[in-house]
């Protein structure tokens, strides 16, 4: 099950966590993220598909009546100058949601630019290891969790350095230096480490390291 234990061995600086626990529950979230990202988006365009029939339904009455001089122009007109104004409304929506789609996972997209392309890291990456059929099969997480300690024994060092990044520039050229750090490991050691920060109560610490763990859980 989900449990913490703090270990006795003074050399593992992490609390004892059924990491497998950890991979399951980190595909979950990310499930459950992308998701609703889904929902909102479909109903998003929808509600604006809507919007742009009615709008184009109320310029051709209008011009219709225009033209046969009919009596409830006015009114017509009076629609159709509404729905020009919920119009602008949709396209600031429109911009919302073109920048929340930017800004939704700092992924690989965003880390490669100039011409790079996605599998520039993801290539990288995979090198390290074959990537994780991410299912709820026990033996996959324990698998997982193995190759996390082999990885973190290597590479601390960089994760942790990444873990004190601020700036975005600098998390972006780091990763590209360092291509084969965007991986579910660098991202689950910095989630052990945040929760010894938490039980530290080092909380200045965690709040700038649990950021870059963001970070990495969106790739």
């Amino acid at each position: 099950g989900d449990h913490i234990e703090v270990s006795d061995d003074e050399d593992d600086t992490h609390p004892n966590i059924d990491t497998a626990s950890l991979f399951r529950w980190r595909h979950e979230a990310r499930l459950t993220r992308d998701r609703e990202w889904k929902e909102e988006k479909e109903k998003f365009e929808k509600e604006k598909k809507e919007h742009i029939e009615a709008l184009q339904k109320a310029r051709s009455l209008y011009e219709e009546g225009v033209k046969s001089n009919a009596p409830n122009v006015n009114d017509l007109e009076e629609n159709l100058r509404k729905l020009e104004v919920a119009d602008r409304e949709w396209q600031e929506k429109e911009k919302e949601m073109n920048k929340k789609e930017r800004l939704r996972p700092l992924n690989v997209d965003t880390i490669s630019h100039e011409g790079r392309s996605r599998t520039f890291i993801n290539k990288e990456a995979l090198k390290e290891k074959p990537k994780v059929d991410e299912d709820n099969d026990d033996d996959v997480h324990e698998e997982a969790a193995d190759r996390l300690r082999d990885f973190v024994k290597k590479h601390e060092v960089e994760i942790k350095k990444f873990g004190m990044f601020s700036r975005p520039i600098d998390s972006q050229q780091y990763l590209l230096e360092k291509p084969f750090l965007v991986c579910d490991e660098t991202a689950n050691h910095l989630v052990l480490w945040c929760l010894d920060l938490a039980m530290e109560e080092k909380y200045s610490l965690l709040d700038h390291v649990s950021h870059q763990c963001i970070v990495m859980q969106f790739m």
